[in-house]
C-alpha cells in the first residue's frame, strides 16, 4: 500500500514475485547486506579500541604452533589480548562472516563476497599409527602400500578427506574406514588405541611423536 505496486501474486501455487517484488526484494537483500558490513566494522572497531583480537581455527592448526604465535604477537604488542576458539570449518566462516572473530584458520579457504583468503602455510600430510602398528619400524610408507589397511579418516564432507581420498585413487590404494571424524584431535586419540593408520597433516603430529604415543611415517 505504501509504495503503490503489487509485489507478490497469489493467484497460484506456489506464490510468485512479481516484477516489482523482485525489485524490491533485491533493494532490501541490498540494505542488509550494508548493514552487516556496516556492523562488522563497528565490531572490528571495538575490538582493535579493547585491544581485543578474536581467532577462529580449526582443530588441525596444531595446538602447540598455535600457542607459540600467540605468545609472538602477545611478545610484539604486550597490552592486547588474544582468544583462540577452535571450531568445526563451517563454524569458523560462520564466527568470521558474523564478525564474531576477526581472523580464520582453515584448510583449503574458499574466499567468499565477504571473505578473502590470505595463504599462511603449507603442511604435508603424514602417515600415523600407534607404536604397536606393523608400520611403526617402516622409514618410509608409499600411499599403494595401505590398500586394505584399515584406517581412521576425516568427515567425508570436509576437503581434506575428499584430497586424500583423491591421492589415494591415483595410487590405487583402496582403504577400509572404519572410523570416521570431523576433527583431527579426535582422530589421533582413535589411532593411539590402534584402531588402524590416519593420513594427517605432519605438523599436528609434534605433541604425541615427543610423547612416544603415536609414530609418524614419511610418505614416499
Amino acid at each position: 500500500e505504501q509504495m503503490g505496486v503489487k509485489f507478490i501474486d497469489r493467484s497460484q501455487r506456489p506464490i510468485a514475485l512479481l516484477p516489482a517484488g523482485e525489485l524490491f526484494y533485491r533493494g532490501c537483500r541490498r540494505i542488509v547486506d550494508q548493514f552487516e558490513n556496516l556492523r562488522n566494522e563497528l565490531l572490528d572497531y571495538a575490538a582493535s579500541e579493547s585491544g581485543q583480537v578474536n581467532v577462529a581455527s580449526i582443530y588441525s592448526v596444531g595446538l602447540s604452533h598455535m600457542n607459540w604465535y600467540v605468545q609472538q604477537f602477545l611478545n610484539e604488542v604486550p597490552d592486547s589480548n588474544v582468544r583462540v576458539e577452535y571450531r568445526h570449518p563451517d563454524q569458523v566462516y560462520q564466527l568470521v562472516e558474523r564478525g564474531q572473530a576477526q581472523l580464520g584458520l582453515v584448510s583449503y579457504p574458499r574466499e567468499s563476497r565477504s571473505l578473502r583468503a590470505i595463504p599462511w602455510r603449507e603442511e604435508q600430510i603424514a602417515l600415523a599409527c600407534s607404536p604397536q602398528h606393523p608400520f611403526a619400524s617402516k622409514e618410509a610408507v608409499r600411499l599403494s602400500e595401505l590398500h586394505g589397511q584399515p584406517m581412521v579418516g576425516y568427515d567425508e564432507r570436509l576437503r581434506i578427506w575428499e584430497e586424500i581420498d583423491k591421492a589415494l585413487s591415483l595410487a590405487g590404494a583402496e582403504v577400509n574406514v572404519v572410523l570416521r571424524f570431523d576433527n583431527t584431535e579426535t582422530i589421533k586419540r582413535a589411532l593411539e588405541i590402534d584402531a588402524g593408520v590416519g593420513l594427517l597433516p605432519s605438523p599436528t603430529l609434534d605433541r604425541e611423536v615427543a610423547a612416544g604415543t603415536l609414530v609418524r611415517i614419511p610418505l614416499e
